[in-house]
């Protein structure tokens, strides 16, 4: 009978343990996460699934001790209701404050809501943890006459299109759910440089709370350049558990005197699990830019369809001509000035720092052989001389 409860008991330990490694949250790196919550009136059929949805994906299944947490409701004007440092005890209280966000607001200003977010970036501007977004709403953009967004036909206007390429030059991982209005989510998807998902509360279709790995997956891209009519650059997977699909819609290279579509039609890249690949898309001929000067600065756009971009989205740029390239050939080349255009510098740097360390190393070891066979000669000179006095 012991011998049965034992097995017993063994086998739903293993199960317990199989479950375990499936469904925990196995992160250990500490993040910063920014959820943005739209609470104006169109929100008040869905507001109460919506707290629900954001209480059991986010703060009880996926956030750690650690991790920062920024927490703003935004409608006509934005607030900022938690700003801190995540702890066990903290999640209740949270859980509680999100279930009682009302949609009561009026108006709904998605840039002021952006520039309250800035705000709180700018105010732990030291930390050096992960960004991500997670904005939740309609997409219908109806900002006050007051605002500096306001549009009389709900568009998006130059200041709230200057602001979302701040967000998307700095690489940060963002994920738009849209509530409602599939076409206006799409709209603010496509120029926040990411892709969205629709969130279906209905009752034939509840939304499933998302996954550790889908929501800090990330695909990063680097190394850009324009090479005989085609666009190379490199992309690495970090976070994801599957190969994920990134389909380019459009590529905008956009100068000072006008902008230059660079894609003739969507590509498609697939990328597996922690794999790092160097692709490449080609131009087509009346695609590529003719320059009169030298050098031109401009900034590099991607557009993207599907659940899965890469980062970031926009980067600034200079494309060199043919004339000033080294080795005097057509192609033309990109100078990132992103957060990863110092990667080669830091490399270069650290070869640098071990091939000093190297030759410090063996110095030392010739001088000290040097030291040791001068002491070993004088010893033994000095015995012929003793030998040569005892004589």
């Amino acid at each position: 009978m012991n011998k049965k409860l034992r097995l017993l008991s063994m086998t739903i330990l293993l199960i317990l343990s199989i479950t375990n490694g499936i469904f925990a949250d196995t992160r250990t790196e500490n993040i910063e996460l920014y959820l943005v919550i739209d609470k104006s009136k169109s929100m008040v059929e869905e507001i109460t699934d919506v707290s629900a949805y954001i209480n059991e994906t986010f703060i009880e299944n996926f956030l750690i001790s650690g991790d920062r947490l920024v927490l703003i409701q935004f409608y006509g004007k934005a607030d900022l209701i938690y700003d801190g440092i995540i702890s066990d005890s903290e999640k209740t209280i949270l859980m509680n404050d999100l279930s009682n966000i009302p949609a009561d607001g009026r108006f709904t200003d998605i840039g002021n809501a952006l520039d309250r977010l800035d705000t709180a970036v700018r105010s732990a501007s030291g930390r050096s943890e992960r960004k991500y977004l997670i904005l939740l709403t309609d997409g219908k953009q109806e900002a006050p006459p007051e605002s500096p967004y306001y549009t009389p036909d709900g568009s998006f206007n130059h200041e709230f299109l200057e602001n979302t390429k701040v967000i998307q030059r700095a690489g940060w991982k963002v994920m738009i759910l849209g509530i409602g209005q599939e076409t206006a989510v799409e709209e603010l998807a496509e120029e926040l440089g990411t892709t969205s998902e629709i969130l279906d509360f209905s009752e034939e279709s509840r939304p499933e709370a998302k996954s550790a790995a889908e929501i800090i997956g990330r695909i990063l891209a680097s190394d850009f350049s324009i090479i005989e009519g085609e666009l190379k650059f490199s992309l690495k997977s970090e976070g994801y558990a599957d190969m994920r699909t990134i389909i380019i819609e459009q590529i905008t290279y956009q100068l000072p005197g006008g902008n230059y579509d660079l894609l003739s039609s969507p590509e498609t890249i697939e990328i597996e699990p922690g794999e790092k690949i160097a692709t490449g898309i080609e131009l087509a001929d009346n695609k590529l830019i003719q320059l009169d000067d030298n050098e031109t600065s401009g900034s590099i756009i991607f557009k993207f369809s599907g659940d899965t971009p890469f980062l970031p989205a926009v980067f600034d740029s200079v494309l060199i001509s043919a004339a000033d390239s080294a080795d005097g050939s057509n192609d033309k080349k990109v100078s990132e000035k992103s957060e990863n255009s110092g990667n080669n510098e830091v490399n270069w740097l650290i070869v640098v720092i071990v091939i000093l360390i190297v030759a410090a190393v063996i110095a030392f070891f010739i001088i000290r052989n040097l030291i040791f066979h001068r002491d070993e000669d004088e010893g033994n000179k000095k015995k012929k001389d003793e030998i040569s006095v005892d004589r």
